[in-house]
């Protein structure tokens, strides 16, 4: 077991995508400029909502939607719920759809594979589709034979917000992660 949950934490910190707060100007106007009349954001989405996790399970990290606003990047929110045990880790990325995914919109499998060469994630043994969040969204599954783990990315799109879901997990925990799988919700 040492050996698996040292397998989960180095996979975690491969899956989760790391971003830089980047500092800015003062965005008041000068005293020889006139105000203009700010434009209108459109509102940020709600965080997606776990309706059950299993005892013990908690949330490890979170990223607030926006908390990091790269110029040209994406905004996106995050967050991270591990297993009691350290056996199990499930990530959420939401928010506006990164340029790959966008550009592969019609094709949910084209672009999840995307996403995963982009994050260092296995090859997957199997890429298809399922419904996710109420949505048919693309799901790749993975095993790592040599430490006795299983993984699962999915990707679901709704106009031009999406979810992403990864999660790692040793086979007692199998159970925990088809039941929070089950109970996440997104785009009401």
């Amino acid at each position: 077991m040492k050996r698996s949950g040292r397998a989960i934490a180095i996979l975690l910190i491969l899956l989760t995508t790391y971003t830089a707060a980047c500092g800015g100007g003062s965005n008041a106007p000068s005293a020889t400029t006139q105000p203009t009349t700010p434009t209108p954001t459109p509102a940020a989405p709600s965080k997606p909502t776990i309706g059950y996790l299993p005892q013990g399970w908690a949330i490890a990290s979170e990223t607030y939607y926006g908390q990091y606003d790269n110029e040209g990047e994406p905004k996106k929110g995050s967050m991270q719920y591990i297993s009691p045990d350290g056996n199990a880790s499930l990530y959420i990325e939401y928010g506006e759809l990164p340029a790959a995914v966008a550009e592969n919109k019609s094709n949910l499998e084209g672009a999840l594979r995307e996403l995963i060469s982009e994050k260092w994630i296995p090859q997957p043994d199997k890429v298809a589709t399922m419904t996710f969040c109420g949505r048919s969204s693309a799901y790749a599954t993975f095993f790592l034979s040599t430490e006795s783990l299983y993984g699962i990315s999915i990707l679901s799109i709704n106009d031009s917000a999406m979810i992403v879901l990864d999660a790692l997990w040793t086979a007692e925990r199998h159970s925990d992660i088809n039941s929070i799988i089950g109970n996440i919700s997104y785009f009401n």
